[in-house]
């Protein structure tokens, strides 16, 4: 008489063991993968967004015959391109409240007379995905410091200002004495300067050497915290829309770095830049310095090749 025995069913334990092993390693080795992935995608849209800055730019000269400001002369109440540049991002009926906020005014629109809805709108070409979700400015200039302006949205790209070689220091605050206004923006409104125009026949270096925007550089930890990061519209401090390049001012190599002024990104070893003819690259941390102010002067009559 033929017994038959009982099917074996289960796992044992050194089985299972093994198993959450193997699948330990998959994991593993997936994960950086994943997360490589994910990455590559946030700055596909970083660069989409660089693209439709550069694209509303153009169609801004094209409209004005001149290049936007890098902010008005009101300093403390005014607005910066972010606002100028909306109607061309398909952001007009946003544009048309801040025009209702001060109409005709000789200094243009005012930033602190906005309301705070306006003030805190978040339009997301201005974000970089690999650096933060939509952040609000506290006003705050230090962590625990005193509110010292108006909270509003902030932003992850910067005007190129040039090269800046008046500048004493790499921290030294951008100022309009010393903004020498080589980059391809106006550096304000309704000042005694003789460089009033500006469009495509002024950069002389050529369009597709020169850089339009960049992604800026925000110390970890400060989004929203310091002059260099308050609202994207806001005029009262030129670090947090602009940024320059030279041979002292690098890019940024870490987030941990502390310059107020330089270009830099959380995309690893890169950062990213549309130029003014509307195409856009990855500059690498280490680029010599020489390079990144002739990238950034319109004027320099120097090449610079990035292959």
């Amino acid at each position: 008489m033929n017994v038959r025995r009982p099917s074996k069913i289960g796992f044992t334990l050194v089985e299972l063991l093994v198993v959450i092993a193997i699948i330990g390693v998959l994991v593993a080795l997936l994960l950086p993968a994943v997360q490589a992935a994910r990455e590559a995608a946030r700055r596909m849209s970083c660069t989409n967004n660089l693209k439709q800055l550069g694209l509303a730019v153009h169609s801004f000269v094209d409209a004005r015959n001149n290049f936007p400001h890098l902010r008005t002369t009101n300093y403390n109440t005014g607005i910066t391109w972010a606002v100028e540049i909306l109607p061309y991002l398909e952001q007009q009926p946003a544009y048309a409240r801040w025009d209702a906020v001060q109409p005709g005014a000789s200094t243009g629109l005012n930033f602190a007379a906005a309301p705070v809805e306006l003030r805190e709108m978040h339009v997301d070409v201005y974000s970089c995905p690999s650096r933060r979700p939509p952040t609000l400015a506290t006003g705050e200039e230090f962590p625990g410091g005193v509110v010292s302006s108006e909270t509003g949205a902030c932003g992850d790209y910067a005007a190129n200002g040039g090269s800046n070689q008046g500048r004493v220091s790499p921290n030294e605050q951008i100022s309009s004495h010393r903004t020498n206004n080589n980059g391809p923006f106006l550096p304000h409104k309704n000042v005694t300067d003789p460089q009033t125009k500006k469009t495509f026949s002024n950069i002389v270096d050529g369009t597709s050497v020169t850089f339009l925007f960049g992604e800026k550089h925000v110390t970890e930890g400060w989004d929203g915290r310091a002059f260099w990061d308050r609202s994207i519209y806001d005029s009262k401090d030129s670090e947090t829309t602009t940024r320059v390049a030279n041979e002292t001012v690098l890019l940024a190599k870490s987030l941990n770095e502390r310059f107020a002024v330089q270009y830099g990104s959380a995309h690893p070893g890169v950062a990213q830049f549309v130029f003014v003819d509307g195409h856009v690259a990855v500059v690498s941390v280490d680029t010599d310095g020489r390079a990144l102010r002739w990238l950034s002067e319109i004027d320099d009559e120097q090449v610079v090749n990035l292959d």
